[in-house]
């Protein structure tokens, strides 16, 4: 359904930010128009289902997207929960795989680090069973591998050259940079 136009929209997420028909940048652009679309249908028919099935409804992320308000009591609009939804998908598409890799290669080189780790996963699954599975309370007893994993993001963070866009005219080292300009 978006996969191929969320690949399009993550090689262009680094291109040059120039908007003409055949580059990169031009092609992500087209690609986010589409997957805004396809979630902004998904949105709509899960607030209709909130609206009709009340508290039964199910309750995950997109749920309390849709319940959260603005710090001034507003709803938040389909396009802002559809550039969320959009934001976080390309937040975990590469990271995870590649903070996962560095934890690897990490408890690899740090052996105590590694058997601390490795206790305190132990413990929960003992308490866990064969056949149990995960449950958020089991993830906040994860202390330690918590801890591991945001010194992992912290040595070697998993996102690097994103670019940001001037809101305002300003002047940094002497030199211009105007509104709507992107920056690395």
């Amino acid at each position: 359904m978006i996969y191929r136009p969320f690949q399009i929209l993550t090689q262009g997420f680094l291109s040059v930010p120039i908007d003409i028909p055949g580059t990169a940048f031009n092609r992500a652009l087209k690609a986010s128009k589409f997957i805004h679309g396809e979630l902004l249908e998904i949105i709509r028919k899960r607030k209709m289902e909130l609206e009709q099935k009340g508290e039964s409804a199910p309750r995950d992320l997109l749920s309390r997207m849709l319940s959260a308000l603005h710090e001034n009591g507003d709803a938040k609009s389909e396009m802002e929960i559809s550039t969320q939804v959009i934001c976080l998908l390309f937040a975990t598409h590469h990271t995870t795989s590649s903070v996962i890799t560095f934890i690897l290669k990490y408890l690899a080189e740090f052996p105590d680090v590694y058997s601390k780790v490795l206790k305190e996963q132990m413990d929960i699954a003992k308490c866990k069973g064969p056949e149990g599975f995960l449950k958020w309370d089991d993830i906040q007893k994860m202390k330690y591998t918590w801890n591991v994993a945001n010194e992992t993001m912290r040595l070697t963070p998993p996102v690097q050259g994103t670019s940001r866009e001037a809101i305002t005219d300003f002047t940094y080292a002497g030199f211009t940079i105007p509104k709507g300009w992107k920056m690395h």
